[in-house]
């Protein structure tokens, strides 16, 4: 909430809210938040693959989805 609002480029505001949103089910939205953390912080991104994975039991397609890359890096 306020953190993210008082830091939007800081990453772990946005990686906090984004597992509480996964916990309680809003997945959507909480990657959203989580691509925005890996997306300040490349460091991340495995983790947040990971979780994508988990949360999407292995499908491929939706990962992609979730995680949106925009660059040959991601």
């Amino acid at each position: 909430g306020m953190a993210v609002r008082l830091a939007p480029f800081y990453a772990p505001p946005r990686w906090e809210l984004g597992n509480v949103l996964l916990r309680a089910g809003e997945r959507e939205q909480a990657f959203v938040e989580l691509r925005r953390a890996a997306e300040s912080n490349t460091t991340l991104l495995p983790a947040v693959i990971d979780l994508a994975w988990g949360a999407y039991e292995g499908d491929a397609a939706a990962v992609e989805r979730l995680i949106n890359p925009q660059t040959a890096e991601t």
